[in-house]
C-alpha cells in the first residue's frame, strides 16, 4: 500500500488480494484506536513516586506495543503512518532507515501529548491522595469509602480519556481469514 486514507467507522471490512496491505491497515487502525485503552490500563498500574518516569514509561510502552504490531525487520523501506483523531489530535509513527539500522519513532502532536500528560498528572494526584489516607488496619467502612472514592476518580479519568480521544468504544481486531463464529 503506497497511500491509504479513510474515515474510520465502527465496523470496517477490507477485501483485496493477498499481501496487499489489508492486515497492515487493520493493525494500524486497531493500534491507534486502542491507545486510549492502553492509557487507562497504564493508569490502573501507575506508581506515584516518580511521575516524570511514569509519563515517559507510558510513551515507551506505546512504542513497544507498536513494535508488536509491525515487524520492522520485514519492512523493506521506510514508512510513515499518521492517525487523526481530529484535526488537532494527531499521532504519527515513522520507521526510518538509518543505513538499514531501523529506528522507529512515535509522536503525538504537542497539544495532544500535553493533554495526555495532564490526564496522567490528574490520575497520579488522585491515586496519591487516596494512597496517603490508606493505612494498615483501616476500619472496613473507611476502607470501602476509599475504594469507592478510587473507583469514582478512575471513572472520571476514564471519561476524560474518552473525551480526549473522542471515542468511548473498545476496538476489536479480527485477524485476516478469521471469524467471530466458532464451529
Amino acid at each position: 500500500v503506497e497511500h491509504f486514507e479513510a474515515d474510520v467507522h465502527d465496523v470496517m471490512l477490507f477485501i483485496g488480494p493477498q499481501a496487499s496491505g489489508k492486515s497492515t491497515i487493520s493493525k494500524a487502525i486497531y493500534f491507534f484506536k486502542s491507545i486510549k485503552n492502553e492509557l487507562m490500563q497504564f493508569i490502573y498500574e501507575i506508581e506515584t513516586e516518580n511521575f516524570e518516569a511514569e509519563t515517559r514509561r507510558f510513551f515507551e510502552r506505546l512504542y513497544d506495543r507498536l513494535s508488536e504490531y509491525f515487524d520492522y525487520f520485514s519492512a523493506t523501506r521506510p514508512f510513515k503512518i499518521e492517525y487523526y483523531y481530529s484535526p488537532k489530535k494527531v499521532v504519527a509513527f515513522e520507521l526510518l532507515d538509518k543505513y538499514r539500522d531501523w529506528k522507529g519513532n512515535i509522536e503525538f502532536n504537542h497539544n495532544f501529548q500535553q493533554e495526555i500528560t495532564n490526564i496522567l498528572a490528574q490520575a497520579r494526584q488522585a491515586i496519591k491522595s487516596i494512597a496517603s489516607r490508606q493505612k494498615a488496619n483501616l476500619p472496613l467502612n473507611e476502607f470501602l469509602q476509599l475504594e469507592a472514592e478510587k473507583r469514582s476518580s478512575l471513572k472520571i479519568i476514564e471519561r476524560y480519556i474518552c473525551e480526549l480521544f473522542e471515542d468511548d468504544t473498545t476496538p476489536v481486531f479480527i485477524p485476516a481469514g478469521r471469524s467471530l463464529l466458532a464451529t
